[in-house]
């Protein structure tokens, strides 16, 4: 068809993003380790070609806030509470549970925690921890952004999650 493309990642420095025609952001598995950066490349990005994926989508789809929306319109989704910086934390009524930042991915800065050994999730909500299930926690989790507290999902671990990816402009 005459179309040429190259993959460029989004964080690259001196990359002339004029000279595309179009950017299809796809797999940035890295975005949520500077969300804002990543946003603001996308708005001057935007301003210098053309980017297929809507800059109010990215916001949106950048925090898992999003779950909440899906839960109250009846889409059904892991259960989810969410703890807004400087709220304190309860601990939740599952067996076994994560806490992670809404503006996450790949598990970063997630942590695995059980019930009866919540004292754990409350030192990591401060502190560095390893958790057996989840990576090493990069950053302490009580920090200026969002948490999200969901029942453990086992089948993550063997399965994986599912991601999704949408043509056109539903917005």
């Amino acid at each position: 068809l005459g179309i040429e493309a190259d993959r460029v990642a989004w964080n690259v420095p001196f990359v002339r993003w004029e000279s595309f025609d179009v950017a299809v952001i796809r797999s940035t598995w890295d975005y949520t380790v500077d969300v804002a950066a990543f946003l603001g490349w996308a708005r001057r990005t935007s301003g210098m070609t053309r980017v297929f994926n809507p800059i109010e989508a990215l916001e949106w789809n950048s925090d898992k806030h999003y779950l909440g929306e899906f839960s109250n319109k009846g889409i059904s989704t892991v259960p989810t509470h969410y703890i807004d910086p400087g709220e304190p934390w309860q601990v939740p009524d599952y067996d076994e549970y994560v806490i992670k930042p809404t503006e996450s991915g790949g598990a970063r800065n997630s942590g695995y925690f059980v019930r009866g050994r919540d004292d754990q999730a409350a030192a990591a909500l401060a502190t560095e921890v390893l958790s057996p299930k989840c990576m090493v926690l990069d950053t302490p989790l009580a920090t200026a952004r969002a948490l999200m507290v969901q029942p453990y999902v086992a089948r993550v671990d063997t399965r994986g999650d599912t991601s999704l990816m949408f043509l056109g402009n539903p917005f």
